[in-house]
Protein backbone atom coordinates (compact mmCIF):
# COMPACT_ATOMS: atom_id res chain seq x y z
CA UNK A 1 0.00 0.00 0.00
CA UNK A 2 1.29 3.38 -0.83
CA UNK A 3 0.78 6.59 1.10
CA UNK A 4 -2.01 7.87 -1.18
CA UNK A 5 -4.17 4.76 -0.55
CA UNK A 6 -3.67 5.04 3.20
CA UNK A 7 -4.66 8.73 3.23
CA UNK A 8 -7.72 8.09 1.02
CA UNK A 9 -8.81 5.21 3.29
CA UNK A 10 -8.37 7.38 6.37
CA UNK A 11 -10.42 10.22 4.90
CA UNK A 12 -13.22 7.82 3.86
CA UNK A 13 -13.22 6.21 7.31
CA UNK A 14 -13.40 9.63 9.00
CA UNK A 15 -16.27 10.77 6.77
CA UNK A 16 -18.22 7.55 7.41
CA UNK A 17 -17.68 7.80 11.17
CA UNK A 18 -18.77 11.45 11.22
CA UNK A 19 -21.92 10.72 9.23
CA UNK A 20 -22.75 7.82 11.54
CA UNK A 21 -22.32 10.01 14.62
CA UNK A 22 -24.59 12.67 13.13
CA UNK A 23 -27.32 10.08 12.51
CA UNK A 24 -27.02 8.82 16.09
CA UNK A 25 -27.11 12.40 17.39
CA UNK A 26 -30.29 13.20 15.44
CA UNK A 27 -31.94 10.00 16.65
CA UNK A 28 -31.06 10.77 20.27
CA UNK A 29 -32.33 14.36 19.99
CA UNK A 30 -35.60 13.11 18.47
CA UNK A 31 -36.01 10.64 21.31
CA UNK A 32 -35.50 13.37 23.91
CA UNK A 33 -38.02 15.62 22.12
CA UNK A 34 -40.57 12.80 22.03
CA UNK A 35 -40.08 12.16 25.75
CA UNK A 36 -40.58 15.84 26.59
CA UNK A 37 -43.69 15.98 24.40
CA UNK A 38 -45.14 12.94 26.16
CA UNK A 39 -44.53 14.55 29.57
CA UNK A 40 -46.38 17.67 28.42
CA UNK A 41 -49.31 15.58 27.17
CA UNK A 42 -49.37 13.69 30.48
CA UNK A 43 -49.64 16.99 32.38
CA UNK A 44 -52.64 18.03 30.29
CA UNK A 45 -54.31 14.64 30.64
CA UNK A 46 -53.77 14.73 34.41
CA UNK A 47 -55.43 18.16 34.56
CA UNK A 48 -58.43 16.86 32.59
CA UNK A 49 -58.78 13.85 34.86
CA UNK A 50 -58.55 16.15 37.87
CA UNK A 51 -61.24 18.41 36.39
CA UNK A 52 -63.50 15.42 35.88
CA UNK A 53 -62.99 14.29 39.48
CA UNK A 54 -63.81 17.80 40.68
CA UNK A 55 -66.93 17.91 38.49
CA UNK A 56 -68.12 14.62 39.94
CA UNK A 57 -67.49 15.91 43.48
CA UNK A 58 -69.40 19.09 42.69
CA UNK A 59 -72.22 17.00 41.23
CA UNK A 60 -72.50 15.01 44.47
CA UNK A 61 -72.80 18.24 46.45
CA UNK A 62 -75.11 20.05 44.06
CA UNK A 63 -78.82 20.19 43.72
CA UNK A 64 -80.70 19.40 40.58
CA UNK A 65 -81.13 22.54 38.49
CA UNK A 66 -84.31 23.43 36.70
CA UNK A 67 -82.60 23.06 33.31
CA UNK A 68 -79.40 21.68 31.83
CA UNK A 69 -78.17 25.09 30.57
CA UNK A 70 -78.52 26.44 34.12
CA UNK A 71 -76.62 23.44 35.53
CA UNK A 72 -73.91 23.89 32.91
CA UNK A 73 -73.35 27.52 33.92
CA UNK A 74 -73.21 26.58 37.61
CA UNK A 75 -70.67 23.82 36.90
CA UNK A 76 -68.53 26.21 34.83
CA UNK A 77 -68.52 28.79 37.63
CA UNK A 78 -67.70 26.25 40.33
CA UNK A 79 -64.94 24.61 38.28
CA UNK A 80 -63.43 28.05 37.55
CA UNK A 81 -63.04 28.56 41.31
CA UNK A 82 -61.03 25.34 41.68
CA UNK A 83 -57.23 25.84 41.46
CA UNK A 84 -55.50 24.31 38.46
CA UNK A 85 -52.09 22.70 38.09
CA UNK A 86 -49.09 24.97 37.73
CA UNK A 87 -48.19 25.71 34.14
CA UNK A 88 -51.57 24.64 32.74
CA UNK A 89 -54.30 26.98 31.53
CA UNK A 90 -57.88 25.75 31.84
CA UNK A 91 -61.08 27.12 30.36
CA UNK A 92 -64.57 25.89 31.06
CA UNK A 93 -67.24 27.11 28.69
CA UNK A 94 -70.82 26.06 28.08
CA UNK A 95 -71.50 24.96 24.51
CA UNK A 96 -73.72 27.13 22.28
CA UNK A 97 -76.89 25.23 23.23
CA UNK A 98 -75.92 25.17 26.91
CA UNK A 99 -76.37 21.41 27.20
CA UNK A 100 -72.68 20.56 27.62
CA UNK A 101 -69.64 21.96 29.39
CA UNK A 102 -66.44 22.19 27.33
CA UNK A 103 -63.32 21.88 29.47
CA UNK A 104 -60.18 22.83 27.58
CA UNK A 105 -56.62 22.70 28.93
CA UNK A 106 -53.57 24.16 27.22
CA UNK A 107 -49.95 24.78 28.02
CA UNK A 108 -48.86 28.43 28.28
CA UNK A 109 -47.21 28.34 24.85
CA UNK A 110 -50.57 27.25 23.37
CA UNK A 111 -48.88 24.57 21.30
CA UNK A 112 -50.76 21.61 22.78
CA UNK A 113 -54.44 21.55 23.71
CA UNK A 114 -56.75 18.88 25.10
CA UNK A 115 -60.49 19.20 25.57
CA UNK A 116 -63.47 17.20 26.77
CA UNK A 117 -67.21 17.67 26.89
CA UNK A 118 -69.19 16.97 30.06
CA UNK A 119 -72.95 16.69 30.37
CA UNK A 120 -74.71 17.88 33.53
CA UNK A 121 -77.48 15.39 32.74
CA UNK A 122 -75.01 12.51 32.92
CA UNK A 123 -73.73 13.88 36.22
CA UNK A 124 -77.33 13.95 37.48
CA UNK A 125 -77.58 17.74 37.83
CA UNK A 126 -80.53 18.44 35.58
CA UNK A 127 -83.80 16.73 34.81
CA UNK A 128 -83.74 14.30 31.93
CA UNK A 129 -86.94 14.31 29.95
CA UNK A 130 -88.35 10.86 29.36
CA UNK A 131 -89.68 10.24 25.85
CA UNK A 132 -93.43 10.08 25.75
CA UNK A 133 -94.72 6.56 25.26
CA UNK A 134 -97.54 6.06 22.78
CA UNK A 135 -100.91 5.48 24.37
CA UNK A 136 -102.26 1.98 24.25
CA UNK A 137 -104.02 1.33 20.97
CA UNK A 138 -102.57 4.44 19.28
CA UNK A 139 -99.00 3.34 18.65
CA UNK A 140 -97.49 1.17 15.95
CA UNK A 141 -97.97 -2.56 16.32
Amino acid sequence: MNLMEILTGGVLFTLAATASLQVWSLAAAGSVRDGEQQLRLDRLDAELVGAEVRLRQLARQGEIASSCPEATVVLAERLAAVPRAAGVERQQLPTADGQLLLVQVTLPDGEIRRQRLYSPAVLGLCPVLEPALPEEGHGPR
